[in-house]
């Protein structure tokens, strides 16, 4: 249940009063997603990202299960946490109340790693994958936050997101010397006079 009123980030009682009501109506177990508690000021964008966290309860609660489940069969007893969006870590209830708060972590993940491992609190990270080419900063130590409004597909949000840019270049991508491009698996084996290989 997604629960969205205006100005709730300064004013919460009508969000608040409206999960109590909605509790004692509809029993236990269901999951309450309150706007305040997810976005900033921006209703629509604020409203946009409480509802895609309340779609997102389930298959938060399915996969930190089994990820327990998983650490559980090769005895690893450390404590489990996961990556929120901002480079800072969260416990399983946290990622199981605000799912929609681990977006866009992967890239956040390569460049805490990259601080860590150069020891530089402000830099550029490049992440290569397999399809794209994620490239973010460092501010003392932790990815820059995007400013205003982000999307999460094609949809106006508002929660926080590393301000990263994702170019479509990665580990599996061919590129020629001349700037052409074809699909994986389409391009010739050579071109042109000797020694112009794709």
């Amino acid at each position: 249940m997604a629960i969205s009123s205006g100005f709730s980030p300064v004013a919460e009682e009508d969000e608040r009063r409206a999960a109590e009501i909605l509790g004692a109506e509809l029993g236990p177990g269901v999951h309450f997603s309150l706007s305040r508690e997810l976005g900033r000021i921006g209703q629509l964008a604020r409203e946009n990202a409480t509802i895609i966290n309340a779609a997102l309860r389930d298959l938060a609660t399915a996969i930190v299960e089994s990820f327990a489940k998983s650490l559980a069969e090769v005895s690893l007893t450390a404590p489990f946490f996961l990556s929120q969006n901002d480079g800072t870590l969260m416990d399983v209830d946290l990622a199981r109340a605000y799912p929609v708060a681990t977006f866009a972590s992967g890239p956040t993940n390569s460049m805490r790693g990259a601080a860590f491992l150069s020891g530089l609190g402000d830099c550029a990270v490049v992440d290569v994958g397999g399809t794209t080419a994620d490239v973010g900063v460092l501010a003392g130590g932790f990815p820059r936050e995007a400013a205003g409004e982000s999307e999460a597909a094609g949809t106006r949000t508002n929660f926080l997101i590393p301000d990263v840019l994702s170019l479509g270049i990665g580990g599996g991508s061919l590129v020629s010397a001349d700037g052409e491009t074809a699909p994986l698996g389409r391009l010739p084996a050579h071109r042109g006079g000797a020694g112009r290989r794709w």
